[in-house]
């Protein structure tokens, strides 16, 4: 009974203050980005599984029996580890044209960038399998690194893709048909485009982080605040110490706030590159002294957790073998002249 007059009370008391619960505040919520999305980017493919395993063998086989395909599976190798010019000793010994998987295609294109070879870079990716949209937006900024290498671009008063700023883009957004057609075709092919150059990547770049600004731009006048919001945050990511940027993400907060939209995290939507899952030679350092050909080939992470178990400890890891021997045996010479001066 007393709980009965207390709810009623407390009902009494709000209703007389005046609030009315049809008023009360909406929480705020992600934005829906139904034409176009730039959410959930997975710049680490998966290694596949034939060059996987190609790896694995080729830690058990001497160098002086391999041939052309175990060069090229060792320069993705050292692709992966961020080792560019040692990979590019062995691709340039080898014969590229041969490689069609997206993934290996991709391994040879960003040795060619990481080193500055730009024709082989630009011969590389007209043969790919993108569409020729994808393709041009591709060379382009390759040949913006060119001249920025060069010392004949200015950021500020060069632009990387007028195209995206041009005001003929505003006549597409006129029926729900031409928008779909060009504006959001376009926004799909900047994207496959920028993204492809942003995977296994993630030291400072000033030119993509100017190429991702003007796609932020493209983004904030003709889609959702949410996707300028990430790529204005990706082209801070390639460069911290853009200012402009700065301005223009505080800017769409502000803009997202008063819509009352969440703000998505660049953290989970752009995560930074695990290089240690590239590090194959582990598997071999366990499994070499042990393992056949056809074993290896077939080993598993649950196979390398037994074999690491298995392990005999070793005390002393920081230390070789014959410095210790050497430890051991001057200590005994020391014991015995101790000895022999005690005697006398």
């Amino acid at each position: 009974m007393k709980k009965c007059i207390s709810f009623i009370i407390l009902v009494v008391s709000f209703s007389s203050l005046g609030l009315d619960l049809d008023q009360m505040p909406v929480p705020p919520s992600y934005e829906k980005t139904r034409s176009f999305t730039l959410l959930y980017v997975n710049r680490q493919p998966e290694v596949p599984p034939f060059l996987k395993e190609k790896i694995k063998a080729l830690e058990l086989k001497k160098r002086s029996t391999w041939d052309g395909s175990d060069s090229l599976a060792y320069a993705l190798e050292l692709a992966y580890l961020n080792e560019f010019t040692h990979a590019l000793n062995y691709f340039v010994r080898i014969e590229t044209d041969t490689i069609k998987h997206p993934v290996t295609l991709q391994l040879l294109q960003i040795t060619y960038l990481k080193t500055n070879r730009f024709e082989k870079l630009k011969e590389s990716i007209k043969k790919s399998r993108q569409s020729s949209a994808v393709k041009d937006i591709r060379l382009r900024l390759v040949d913006v690194r060119e001249m920025n290498m060069n010392k004949t671009w200015d950021k500020n008063e060069n632009t990387i893709y007028p195209i995206l700023k041009d005001s003929s883009n505003y006549k597409f957004k006129k029926n729900q048909k031409t928008y779909y057609k060009f504006l959001v075709s376009r926004a799909e092919d900047f994207k496959k485009a920028l993204l492809y150059e942003s995977i296994y990547t993630d030291e400072s770049d000033k030119i993509l982080s100017q190429a991702y600004e003007e796609f932020g731009d493209f983004l904030h006048e003709h889609f959702y605040l949410t996707n300028a919001f990430m790529a204005y945050s990706i082209s801070r990511f390639y460069d911290k110490r853009n200012s402009s940027i700065s301005k223009k993400i505080k800017g769409v907060k502000s803009e997202m706030d008063d819509a009352n939209f969440l703000q998505p995290s660049i953290r989970e939507n752009f995560m930074k590159i695990d290089f240690e899952l590239y590090r194959f030679k582990k598997i071999a350092e366990i499994s070499s002294d042990s393992l056949s050909l056809q074993k290896v080939n077939s080993i598993s992470l649950e196979d390398i957790a037994k074999m690491e178990a298995n392990k005999k400890p070793d005390y002393l890891p920081w230390i070789n073998y014959e410095v210790l021997l050497i430890i051991i045996l001057f200590f005994i010479l020391v014991v015995i002249l101790l000895f022999v001066k005690t005697k006398k």
